[in-house]
């Protein structure tokens, strides 16, 4: 029984870590970095996105690490799904790195983000200031505020990629406390051919409730969930 047991949990980790790929061609990289969140994603058409970074700095930075490693020096979209920093401090890295990622569109083509303000933690500021070095302006065509219920144009025809938990307007998120940034969370849904994956930050059972009002009943059921929050009890409806 003992010997059984551990060939489960090997196997487990093994399909943890290893990078999920659908028909050999959408592969998504689900980074090792403790406490937090890294997702690479590299679409059929060989577009490449980051999806938060996880909590690591300039020292030590997992994600930044797999994306030069595997020659990945120019990012066509950059996610950070909320201002907390086992999400955001290692992106941060990466937006300010212009020497593995040059500078302005060279390096990263676009930034998605909710636009949530959250000020409690001055992580809000540090990502503006972030997008400002690197495209002049939070004004910016570069810098895209991701709303639930839309389609981000990744410029891949295979893939259709859909925003499932945020800000369910141009204004805010109606409904969400503004001192919680999971609430307003991003989460996408991938989807490719007859595959579906969910990718979340932080999103809770708030935002995604009110997310998927945006969508016809079972249109979000997928094969694949990266459950949001670490696990938690309150991440999922």
């Amino acid at each position: 029984m003992k010997n059984r047991i551990r060939r489960y949990i090997a196997t487990a980790f093994l399909i943890f870590v290893a990078p999920i790929s659908f028909a050999g061609t959408l592969k998504v990289h689900v980074l090792d970095v403790g406490w937090g969140l890294a997702v690479v994603i590299e679409t059929p058409n060989g577009k490449k996105y980051l999806f938060d970074g996880g909590g690591h700095t300039a020292a030590y930075n997992p994600a930044r690490y797999f994306l030069t490693n595997r020659g990945i020096h120019v990012l066509d979209g950059l996610l950070v799904s909320h201002p907390h920093g086992d999400h955001w401090d290692a992106a941060k890295n990466v937006m300010d790195d212009t020497v593995a990622f040059a500078a302005g569109t060279a390096g990263i083509k676009k930034f998605y983000y909710t636009g949530d303000k959250y000020t409690g933690n001055g992580l809000y500021a540090q990502i503006t200031n972030a997008v400002k070095a690197r495209y002049t302006s939070t004004s910016s065509t570069n810098y895209v505020i991701t709303v639930t219920g839309r389609t981000l144009a990744w410029g891949d025809p295979d893939i259709t990629v859909r925003v499932v938990s945020g800000r369910t307007s141009d204004v805010g998120l109606a409904g969400c406390a503004d001192n919680e940034p999971n609430d307003t969370a991003l989460a996408i849904q991938i989807i490719h051919g007859n595959n579906r994956i969910i990718i979340t930050g932080d999103a809770a059972e708030r935002g995604f409730n009110l997310g998927a009002a945006n969508f016809p009943a079972g249109e979000l059921r997928s094969q694949v969930l990266l459950l949001p929050h670490h696990g938690s009890a309150t991440c999922l409806p």
